[in-house]
């Protein structure tokens, strides 16, 4: 067995194997706080940590000190997580847990967002993470729901140069922030068929996520009624069934793209 030095209470990461965790303040029950943080940015980075066995504790204990680091609110758990995304074998957990990790830091996480977006080339999944990630974090901290913006809407100018997808998840982000003054630049990369409209929806799932268009009358199916309380003959809140199909098509895609890296991860240690 491989000897880490890791002095208590980090320690006790290398031995909790796969995360359970939901709530990661759990983390801090351990006795771990802002004093460790350094030993958690080492360990977080440690090249033996991330290629032990795959059926080690040891190969998990990178994911649960970042995810104490998140806990803690150290924004210096950002440039270790993007740089996983931008390896040849990019770590899937980094890419999920990125979001999540930004949303927990909050405001000090934007600007080292949007120096990652800034320098391309970024590709595929990686970048799309970190768009979500802002989207997050200005949903959680109104504070700095502006400068989130500002920095999604930077990267949606360049729609001609960016993929689909990735102008796919700026737009969500700028949905999640309710970015009504960015309208019309999202109208223009819509006329310019350059979104992707299976991840966030259409020019029209826009205006009507906006509150500009009503949601289009329909007849509502027997079991869409059931799943909202309601009896075949009772009224159905109209913008709350269209609500539902958005993030219903938003869940559908990200269950897609979890699949795919389902596959990626057979080929990694970590996780087989």
């Amino acid at each position: 067995m491989a000897e880490y030095n890791y002095a208590p209470p980090v320690d006790q990461l290398l031995r909790l194997g796969e995360p359970t965790q939901q709530d990661w303040a759990w983390y801090l029950t351990l006795g771990i706080g802002r004093e460790h943080a350094s030993d958690l940015l080492r360990m977080v980075a440690d090249e033996e940590l991330n290629e032990a066995p795959g059926d080690s504790p040891e190969v998990w204990a990178p994911v649960h000190a970042w995810r104490a680091l998140a806990a803690l609110h150290v924004a210096e758990v950002m440039e270790p997580l993007l740089l996983m995304l931008d390896e040849p074998d990019p770590d899937d957990w980094a890419m999920n847990d990125l979001p999540d990790v930004a949303a927990r830091v909050g405001p000090p996480a934007v600007p080292i967002l949007a120096r990652y977006l800034a320098a391309p080339p970024h590709t595929g999944w990686f970048s799309n993470s970190a768009a979500d990630s802002l989207g997050k974090i200005g949903a959680r901290h109104p504070e700095a729901r502006e400068e989130c913006i500002a920095v999604v809407a930077d990267q949606l100018e360049q729609f001609e140069e960016n993929d689909g997808d990735f102008n796919g998840f700026l737009l969500a982000a700028l949905m999640d922030l309710k970015a009504v003054e960015q309208l019309p630049l999202i109208e223009r990369a819509f006329a310019a068929d350059a979104i992707d409209p299976m991840i966030a929806g259409d020019w029209n799932d826009v205006q009507v996520e906006f509150g500009l268009k009503p949601p289009p009358k329909r007849t509502v199916p027997f079991w869409l009624r059931e799943a909202h309380g309601a009896r075949p003959s009772a009224p159905v809140d109209e913008a709350a069934v269209w609500q539902k199909r958005v993030q219903d098509r938003r869940a559908k895609e990200k269950a897609k793209r979890k699949q795919q890296k389902a596959l990626r991860k057979k080929q990694r240690k970590r996780g087989k």
